[in-house]
């Protein structure tokens, strides 16, 4: 027998020999792999394997839905604007959501717009408004009378966005061309709980609860990838840091033994750190604003860089009444130490002081704020963050001291008010229903907010359908201003304040 002839009869041997020894590598791989993780602190197959119907299940970092052109998105918020008010009243009082014997199919939807210009995906507000009634008016009739698994399925289908107590939602502007070509620069996030390991104390769960809310605007023709870069790094960054920061501090007393100031020190240095990793072609071509507010149990922290904005707001139950107590500066180029920092690094300001004006390679630039993430070759332009904190019971004695409501009771004031956290981007501060200038600071946004997570009206209309219409109502004040021809993005993030 040759040579050739016996490795032919051999070789079916050898590679079933491979094949076996392939198997037992990948289950080890499987169970060593499975230990590994369940010393982690995954959970093992005794325990509950959370579903879509559980009301813990929720993922720890929520993005944003778009509203436009997510069509799945925009039909779940049809039917949850038609169908969350004439719910059963059982079903409102109820904290899980309805368990579905399947999925059920989605509604049809007629899209009658043009994608050649910007008019087409701008309708009035009663239009509009009709439109997604009738839409969902017909696929509630296609499915009877029933509204129940209509919610739970619209609240399935958006559960990535958000729920009745947080959430985050975004829109698409237009900047001229095609309408399907628009990029959303703007992003956004609402991770609770920040820490991914957080563990309650059994005395006062609500004391060491950890959330950070958020946005980031791009600009510049890079601006959308420079603005994705940080809230990654951001998102990632900002647990790690803060988690390591607990870990020293319960050595010496747990998170209340803290100090706020070496909290803002290190978000200071986390943000500068994330400004220096951006690649180099995004930073350059690129920026992005970055507005948070970040919750470490009793303390809350506003950080911001650029023109983007976050506040905290209070919801006064016995008057209905919501109340902005504290808001970051928007960094302009009308602010005199944003002016004088721009002009000694050789920048200007443009005549109407709405820009910061800088020339590169033969070509003049300009930027409508003085600080941000990118933005590497405008010169004075810094990263730096301003960033503002306070406890939990200055801002609820802050809140009754403004609405007249203060007593001596401290359980009772603190039942009284009920605080949250709203980001949003200059889509929306720009064409704000106030005064220009107005000290007040965001007060129709937190009316909006106020009432959907606290108001009596959240019985007849769910957050996100309440976000949704507020984010309308300001594409079309763009509509309006502009005829058609310009609208911003628009991104919010918001969330209770536990």
């Amino acid at each position: 027998m040759s040579a050739s002839t016996s490795l032919l009869f051999a070789l079916p041997t050898f590679m079933a020999s491979i094949f076996q020894c392939s198997l037992a590598v990948l289950a080890a791989s499987i169970y060593y792999g499975r230990q590994i993780l369940v010393a982690a602190g995954w959970p093992s197959s005794s325990e509950k394997a959370p579903t879509v119907d559980d009301s813990d299940s929720f993922p720890r970092v929520m993005l944003p839905r778009e509203i436009v052109f997510d069509e799945t998105a925009r039909n779940a918020l049809n039917i949850l604007d038609e169908n969350y008010a004439q719910r059963p009243m059982q079903q409102k009082l109820r904290t899980k959501q309805t368990p579905l014997d399947g999925d059920i199919e989605a509604p049809p939807f007629v899209d009658e717009t043009d994608s050649s210009s910007c008019s087409s995906d701008s309708e009035s507000s009663q239009d509009s408004l009709k439109n997604k009634k009738q839409q969902a008016s017909i696929f509630s009739a296609k499915h009877g009378s029933e509204n129940g698994p209509l919610i739970a399925q619209a609240l399935r289908t958006l559960r990535s966005a958000g729920n009745q107590d947080r959430l985050t939602l975004t829109c698409t502007g237009y900047k001229g061309g095609l309408v399907k070509d628009q990029v959303n620069q703007d992003r956004g996030m609402v991770v609770c709980p920040l820490l991914p390991f957080e563990k309650r104390s059994t005395e006062d769960p609500d004391n060491n609860v950890t959330m950070l809310v958020g946005v980031l605007d791009g600009h510049g023709s890079l601006g959308h990838k420079c603005a994705d870069f940080c809230r990654k790094e951001l998102e990632l960054d900002i647990p790690t840091h803060m988690q390591r920061l607990i870990s020293e501090a319960e050595k010496t007393g747990g998170m209340d033994s803290l100090s706020p100031k070496v909290v803002a020190r290190e978000l200071e240095r986390i943000v500068q750190d994330v400004d220096e990793r951006i690649p180099y072609y995004w930073g350059r071509d690129g920026g992005s604003t970055m507005s948070m507010v970040l919750q470490l149990g009793e303390w809350i922290y506003l950080i911001n860089t650029g023109d983007s904005q976050s506040f905290i707001g209070a919801f006064i139950e016995s008057s209905q009444e919501s109340l902005v107590l504290r808001v970051t500066q928007r960094h302009e180029p009308t602010l005199p130490q944003e002016v004088k920092r721009i002009h000694q690094a050789g920048a200007s300001i443009s005549p109407d002081g709405n820009y910061v004006i800088y020339n590169h390679v033969n070509e003049q630039h300009g930027l409508a704020m003085t600080r941000s993430l990118g933005d590497h070759l405008a010169p004075g332009v810094i990263p730096t963050p301003s960033i503002t904190f306070a406890s939990k019971h200055a801002l609820v004695q802050q809140a009754l001291q403004q609405s007249g409501q203060q007593s001596t009771n401290m359980e009772s004031d603190a039942a009284k008010v009920s605080l949250f956290a709203v980001a949003v981007s200059d889509g929306i501060l720009d064409v704000l229903d106030e005064p220009k200038g107005s000290t007040s600071g965001p007060v129709e946004i937190a009316h909006v907010m106020g009432n959907a997570f606290f108001g009596q009206r959240r019985e007849r209309e769910h957050a996100l359908v309440a976000t949704r219409n507020y984010i309308d109502v300001c594409a079309e004040r763009w509509y309006m201003q502009h005829d058609g021809q310009y609208r911003d993005d628009i991104v919010v993030a918001a969330s209770k304040i536990l």
